[in-house]
């Protein structure tokens, strides 16, 4: 059976003092934990604690920094702030710890993607245990190995594995300190931290515990064991990071352009739906943006997305609609001979398509307008004859005519 730890009120020297109770005995585990690498570990243990009856007090206490928010600098590309956290422990009966104990940080729930990553304990910069009892003191300065991180229901656990330590009396304490580079942390892993999840603080918790205790933190919050980082946001990346541009609609297969609105400041990526980058601009300082683009397909859809220096926003998407295009009816640009090789006029768009056609023989070709909006079309052998009929149509890609243009075969002079 695993234990837990329970309040009770403990008479001691006249007074009645409320602690964290442990029971002995043998105690099993298994739980999800997160190492020092990426990758999620199981840990199986079975431990019999020495000497686990006692009783603590301790409070936790924050400070740092980070306490008033993360700051960004460098245009949002850096951001900075560290989180200490001092957990100092008042025992008050004697015991035995000849087994290891833990020194367990109950993470604010708000931090789970940075704990679920692997790489907190990288960003611990510093972390020391130390005791203390009478005369006899003794300070540890915590390594990685000493480190794990466990998933505990919605939150996470950091937990540091202390020193062995014996003869805890009346007067003796033990102190946890540890420093997070909060801001280095974000900065290198991309994860933004979300605001506090009930609009005003980041709850913490903290205890010590013999290996693999199951923790009443009810209990531990009414010895002082808990606390906050007293600030609604955090990490002031996390909103920038949220906010999506806007795109003007609709976006039609003829457009050459796609404007929106966006942070100023903000650098904008469009994208096709294939991810190639077709676009990319500013937005302004009146929060607007216009950015050419090659026309697309209708169908295609198109996404936008912004970065304001700390990492590339969600993608705002629209599908791109066909522009129904009245197209005017080509010129034939000169008389047409029976003897001509040639027939040439112009068009309305390059890269449409324009057919001749002899009406009285049915015969037809087709050519295309260049860029200059020319078009020529050579004339095959006996194609047509004096008073043959020529009809011109001009056609896009989306199957649009223009009305016919018709011109009759002249004699040669």
């Amino acid at each position: 059976m695993r234990k837990s730890i329970k309040l009770g009120n403990v008479l001691l020297m006249s007074s009645m003092i409320l602690g964290l109770v442990g029971g002995t005995g043998i105690a099993s585990a298994s739980a999800a934990a997160v190492g020092n690498g990426n990758n999620a570990q199981t840990a199986n243990s079975k431990v019999t604690p020495k000497g686990a009856d006692f009783q603590t007090q301790g409070k936790l206490t924050t400070s740092g920094s980070a306490i008033s928010g993360l700051k960004l600098e460098a245009n949002n590309t850096v951001t900075y702030g560290t989180l200490d956290l001092d957990y100092k422990v008042k025992s008050f009966l004697s015991v035995d710890f000849n087994d290891h104990t833990t020194a367990v940080i109950k993470l604010p729930s708000e931090f789970n993607a940075l704990a679920a990553s692997g790489k907190l304990p990288d960003y611990i910069t510093s972390s020391q245990f130390s005791y203390q009892i009478g005369l006899t003191s003794k300070e540890y300065n915590y390594t990685k190995d000493d480190m794990k991180v466990v998933r505990d229901g919605d939150n996470y656990l950091l937990e540091l594995t202390n020193p062995a330590i014996s003869g805890i009396g009346l007067s003796s304490t033990m102190d946890v300190k540890l420093t997070m580079d909060l801001g280095q942390m974000v900065t290198a892993t991309g994860i933004r931290i979300p605001n506090a999840a009930d609009g005003s603080a980041y709850h913490l918790g903290a205890t010590i515990a013999t290996k693999d205790e199951l923790i009443d933190w009810h209990a531990v919050g009414n010895t002082e064991g808990t606390t906050t980082i007293p600030v609604a946001q955090l990490d002031p990346g996390y909103d920038l990071l949220n906010v999506k541009p806007t795109i003007e609609t609709p976006v039609y297969d003829t457009a050459t352009e796609v404007s929106g609105k966006g942070t100023p400041g903000a650098e904008i990526t469009i994208k096709n739906g294939a991810g190639t980058i077709i676009g990319n601009g500013k937005v302004d300082q009146s929060g607007g943006y216009k950015i050419k683009i090659p026309a697309q397909n209708a169908g295609v859809t198109i996404s936008v997305t912004q970065n304001t220096g700390v990492g590339e926003s969600e993608a705002a998407t629209t599908t791109v609609l066909h522009e129904g295009v009245q197209i005017p009816k080509p010129v034939v640009s000169q008389p047409v001979l029976a003897k001509d090789t040639t027939i040439k006029g112009t068009g309305f768009k390059e890269g449409d398509i324009i057919t001749v056609t002899n009406y009285t023989t049915g015969k037809s070709g087709i050519t295309v307008v260049q860029k200059d909006l020319s078009w020529a079309f050579n004339v095959p052998t006996g194609f047509m004859a004096p008073n043959d009929i020529i009809q011109v149509i001009e056609s896009n890609s989306t199957g649009e005519k223009s009305d016919q243009t018709l011109v009759v075969v002249m004699a040669n002079n």
